[in-house]
């Protein structure tokens, strides 16, 4: 039974924030890095953890030189109705620490439960790709899994062919609209200081 969480989703994004003809991070994405990665990670979660209850946020433009950009750095910490909780870390910025030229990347994936631990994610370095994904359990020996091979899902791809071909979509309206629904109590607390419920719909 999963007890705790930890996500964090840096990615490398100063270039295109720091460009006034980019939309990233403007009001025309509609937010900032807790809008563009937030329902990514909101989303795994939900699926980890179940219904969302309550979420704490922080967050601000720390990097990002131009006036008008939304948030590049962004944390939050999410209550499930489990009791469970999971803390995420959402960054514009930090994914330059990964970069070798061009870009960089990482999504780092830590649940805890009852009875082992999940570690999985991805470290981007230019256009390489590392993907991982281990299994703890105490007093045995950890499983490391291969990620498959010439399977890899496309979103985009599986939503359109969803479209198309009428199959149902690789994550449905409803999932995506509770994972915005998280991502908006965290900017309702990140404007009030408070702790906000969400308006989790089942």
């Amino acid at each position: 039974r999963p007890i705790l969480g930890s996500i964090r989703w840096l990615v490398d994004e100063i270039t295109r924030l720091n460009d006034p003809r980019h939309w990233k991070g403007t009001d025309v994405a509609g937010g900032g890095v807790l809008l563009d990665g937030g329902c990514r990670v909101a989303d795994l979660a939900n699926g980890f953890f179940g219904t969302a209850r309550k979420v704490a946020a922080v967050g601000r433009r720390l990097i990002a030189g131009i006036p008008g950009r939304g948030e590049d750095n962004a944390s939050f910490i999410a209550e499930y109705a489990s009791g469970a909780t999971c803390s995420f870390a959402l960054s514009f910025t930090a994914g330059m620490a990964f970069r070798r030229e061009r870009s960089g990347a990482g999504l780092f994936i830590d649940i805890f439960g009852t009875e082992g631990h999940i570690e999985c994610g991805y470290l981007a370095r230019d256009a390489s790709v590392q993907h991982y994904c281990l299994e703890h359990h105490p007093g045995s020996e950890e499983t490391f899994f291969e990620p498959p091979v010439g399977e890899e899902k496309v979103i985009d791809v599986d939503f359109v062919r969803s479209i198309l071909d009428g199959v149902p979509p690789p994550i449905s309206a409803i999932e995506a609209r509770n994972a915005v629904a998280v991502v908006e109590a965290a900017y309702r607390s990140m404007r009030t200081s408070r702790v906000e419920e969400v308006d989790w719909r089942a």
